[in-house]
């Protein structure tokens, strides 16, 4: 088992047409935090922990669409970690802004 030397998928995501994926998972991210407006960090936590396994998982096949499954799947999960976190600090200030009003 070979471990990354370099982060591959974050590489690929501004140099090809893969940060579709990303958008689509940070358009998902903004979709499910708006359900529950509480502020936690899990989600993005397994969502990074999801795309630091396809890191070494893309460094360690060697099949085309194993390695283009990977890319899709760590593109999502980065872009969700993104959005969930930015959704995150939104929600937090705007709790912070109520609280100073009153």
């Amino acid at each position: 088992m070979r471990w990354p030397n370099r982060l591959g998928i974050f590489e690929e995501l501004f140099t090809s047409d893969l940060i579709v994926f990303s958008a689509i998972g940070i358009a998902a991210a903004v979709l499910l935090h708006r359900k529950n407006k509480k502020c936690r960090v899990w989600p993005a936590l397994a969502a990074i922990i999801l795309w630091l396994a396809c890191e070494i998982g893309e460094q360690n096949l060697r099949s085309y669409m194993g390695e283009f499954l990977v890319l899709v799947i760590g593109c999502f999960a980065l872009g969700y970690a993104v959005g969930w976190l930015i959704t995150d600090v939104v929600y937090l200030l705007k709790k912070i802004g109520k609280r100073e009003k009153e």
